[in-house]
């Protein structure tokens, strides 16, 4: 079964439970993409009778905290999981302090651009924890984006309850331009660092 009929699943038969498991489990790395999740759930809004408030509220805290289980898990155990097994990813100690450095310089950029984009929003905590971002900055930053990717997305599908074709082919596009947007600032990023005068 597809993530998109997991997704259904989860909420035709659990409602709100099934809702909060499927994003937790979503921002942990596992595929049950909140993609369709959060805009099938807005559709459930107006069929279904789900309360629209109800639903963002159990979908935000749970992103907000599968996320930060995410971020805790990847900071207690990054630099000695990378230091210990690095190496057969080709990660050598020289490596990994330049990927720290990397991060520091653009971490943040990276973590709040990524929160937006569609397929990599559930691996942020991780990426987050790794590269050894202040948890009050990313909890800020975890917060803020769920609560308008939570929204956007459930409002997409309230909206368009009716055109389910309509809605694959908005989320498709939103997609790709969230993808562009994300590719173009880190393109922005490294031309601006790299032609300093």
């Amino acid at each position: 079964m597809n993530s998109g009929g997991v997704a259904a699943q989860l909420l035709q038969h659990y409602g709100y439970v099934g809702l909060a498991i499927g994003v937790f489990l979503n921002c942990l790395g596992i595929p049950i993409a909140a993609e369709v999740l959060l805009p099938l759930a807005g559709m459930l809004t107006r069929a279904a009778g789900l309360n629209f408030v109800a639903v963002v509220v159990v979908a935000v805290i749970a992103q907000v905290v599968g996320l930060f289980v995410a971020y805790l898990l990847a900071r207690q155990g990054s630099t000695g999981v990378l230091e210990r097994y690095g190496h057969l990813v080709l990660i050598d100690h020289a490596k990994l302090r330049r990927m720290h450095k990397l991060f520091k310089r653009h971490g943040t950029p990276l973590v709040a651009g990524g929160l937006y984009v569609p397929g990599v929003h559930g691996y942020m905590g991780y990426v987050a924890g790794f590269g050894g971002m202040r948890a009050l900055l990313f909890f800020i930053l975890d917060l803020t984006s769920n609560i308008i990717w939570t929204i956007a997305l459930v409002g997409l599908g309230s909206l368009l309850a009716n055109r389910i074709g309509g809605l694959t082919q908005v989320l498709n596009t939103a997609g790709i331009v969230m993808v562009a947007l994300f590719v173009l600032s880190g393109l922005g990023i490294w031309y601006s660092k790299t032609h300093r005068t």
